[in-house]
């Protein structure tokens, strides 16, 4: 196996089940490092990602509390409270997901943490500032994976109103240190959809009401505005995600749920790739509900209901059949974003910062056990 190039060993090892490469880290050094590699870690949830995606929420409302729905049956929403009940207890909010790695924000201690709930590895960070705005991004700078030390980049954007237009600045922590970014552009006045950055190809994306999106390349910093699709029609409810490596829109109102995908990235070519008829209950106050998921090929909705709960229908693109998969408990804050997480053994770059994260990380172990044990 000496004599093998390394990129075809993790080609044949990123095929093997999640609980098999697992256990082929403890062969040797070279196994362990390239297993904990972002590369393999990108290649493996390619493979897996039919198999073991499951979403995660933590509510504004009830930061304490974290959901878990896997996508592919059984779909059992399961909900995990952490240890940290009390009132002195920090607050703890998931902010991003990204190759494995979950960006974490404890507010009251003005901290950040990227970890790895499957290992157990984390790094703590401290805010560059006491003001969060809420918009916050995690990301893997694909050029720079094989390092000695990989690069996890968080991304916090923070907006300065003028008339009738916004500024965009952003400040970058990167290889154990905060700076802000020479990057600083204005455009038109529009607020966004959420606080969600989506991470594809070492550039975060995040959504505007409008329907057009700010891209951000961490590896060049350089900011552009992705005009939103023309002739668009924009419903009650947006989502932003990746679906078949591309990124996808999808707009919902009570009669239609429109997907669109990014085609051509550069040229800024959108295509609508699928027109559904939405089953929103007549009950629903939220118009047209919330797209939670979409991978292209199955879209999952959260429609609110009666007495603050959510029920989750899955639409399959092939079969084009609606089934009822489940129901949320307790959904008090029914716009709070879903995360896709896949567990991978990515390693996290540990600074010796002296900083310990205030939470315990066997809760969102316990919530991943399902996916964990693929």
């Amino acid at each position: 196996m000496e004599n093998v190039p390394e990129d075809l060993v993790i080609e044949i090892l990123s095929h093997l089940p999640f609980k098999v490469a697992a256990q082929y880290q403890c062969l040797n050094k070279k196994l362990q490092a390239l297993i904990s590699n972002h590369v393999f870690a990108m290649k493996q949830a390619t493979h897996l990602s039919r198999r073991s995606t499951v979403l995660i929420r933590s509510p504004d409302v009830t930061p304490n509390l974290f959901y878990s729905i896997p996508l592919y049956p059984p779909h059992e929403a399961t909900i995990i409270p952490t240890n940290c009940l009390s009132p002195r207890a920090p607050t703890v909010q998931i902010l991003a997901s990204c190759n494995g790695l979950l960006l974490l924000h404890l507010p009251r201690a003005n901290l950040y943490s990227v970890c790895n709930p499957v290992t157990g590895d984390y790094q703590t960070i401290q805010c560059p500032n006491s003001l969060f705005n809420g918009h916050a991004g995690l990301a893997i700078d694909s050029r720079n994976v094989l390092s000695p030390q990989p690069q996890y980049i968080v991304l916090i954007r923070a907006k300065e109103s003028q008339p009738l237009r916004l500024q965009y600045k952003f400040n970058v922590f990167s290889q154990g240190s905060w700076r802000k970014s020479k990057t600083s552009l204005a455009y038109e006045h529009n607020e966004f959809v959420s606080g969600n950055a989506i991470c594809l190809n070492g550039c975060l994306h995040w959504l505007r009401v409008d329907g057009s999106v700010i891209a951000f390349d961490v590896g060049e910093e350089k900011s552009r505005l992705i005009k939103k699709p023309p002739s668009f029609q924009l419903g009650d409810n947006k989502w932003l995600g990746i679906a078949d490596g591309v990124i996808t829109m999808i707009s919902a109102s009570r009669e239609e749920i429109v997907v669109c995908a990014l085609i051509d990235d550069r040229k800024e070519s959108w295509k609508i790739t699928a027109n559904i008829g939405n089953i929103a209950p007549k009950e629903n106050t939220y118009h047209g509900g919330f797209p939670i998921s979409f991978d292209g090929l199955q879209l999952l909705m959260l429609y609110p209901v009666e007495k603050m709960d959510g029920k989750i229908y899955k639409y399959d693109i092939y079969s084009k059949l609606w089934a009822h998969i489940g129901t949320v408990r307790n959904m008090r804050d029914p716009s709070q974003n879903f995360f896709p997480f896949l567990p991978t053994l990515a390693k996290v770059s540990i600074a010796q910062s002296g900083l310990k994260i205030p939470i315990c990380l066997p809760e969102l172990r316990r919530l991943l056990k399902r996916s964990i044990e693929v």
